[in-house]
């Protein structure tokens, strides 16, 4: 059962264990994760070339990617593509090694761990309000 915040009571325990062991100080990587989206976002995307075919790098995040490592933060691959049971994770790990990048996680599931999500796709909203940050597309309280 989830507390009023949506946690896990259970994980959100062990989270203060570690907190209380460590006085407070934790490494980046053990605050968690950051997702980066593959497909037109870390790689340029214009159509669909097959599961095998990865564009080019977007340099401005392969540059991010790169300094988010080299300061120690966890970085996962949050790409849909793994959903796929034909598709094979080495097409990835080839494609990052190419382009300077280690072999890191490439998942399609996001947990309680992951602090930032880098999608083409993805809308921000306020939390617990379902309000966009950007302000777009918002409806007026009264209208409702």
């Amino acid at each position: 059962m989830l507390d009023d915040h949506g946690i896990d009571p259970e994980l959100s325990k062990l989270f203060d264990m570690v907190i209380n062991e460590t006085g407070g100080e934790l490494e980046d990587s053990e605050m968690g994760w950051i997702g980066v989206d593959l497909d037109g976002t870390l790689a340029y995307y214009d159509e669909w070339r097959g599961i095998d075919h990865i564009g080019k790098p977007v340099p401005v995040m392969l540059e991010r990617v790169n300094d988010w490592i080299e300061e120690g933060k966890t970085v996962k691959i949050f790409t849909a593509r793994v959903s796929s049971p034909d598709f094979d994770l080495a097409v990835i790990h080839a494609w990052l090694k190419e382009n300077g990048l280690p072999a890191l996680e490439v998942t399609n599931m996001k947990d309680h761990m992951m602090i930032e999500c880098w999608d083409d796709r993805s809308v921000q909203v306020e939390t617990n309000t379902g309000r966009r940050v950007d302000g777009q597309g918002e409806v007026d309280e009264e209208e409702m």
